[in-house]
């Protein structure tokens, strides 16, 4: 997610379309979303994905080409 309170892209109360995308790919894997919310700069992945604490990152630029999701798109741990 881009921030608490980026819309269209996200909000607290998951009026987003990133809020959404979150929701549906939750639902298919059978799982509930929660929000870890980290500013996107240096260290997120490191502090969220690496540290386990959390399994998703939306909002991702595509070109970011230091990190490559570590398994298919249907993985707990990837981007979309």
């Amino acid at each position: 997610m881009r921030g608490p309170e980026h819309l269209p892209f996200s909000n607290r109360k998951g009026e987003g379309f990133e809020n959404r995308l979150a929701e549906m790919a939750a639902e298919a894997l059978g799982k509930k979303v929660s929000y870890t919310w980290w500013a996107q700069r240096r260290g997120f992945v490191r502090k969220t994905l690496k540290a386990q604490d959390c399994d998703v990152i939306s909002g991702v630029p595509r070109l970011m080409t230091w990190w490559r999701p570590p398994g298919p798109i249907t993985a707990l741990r990837t981007f979309f």
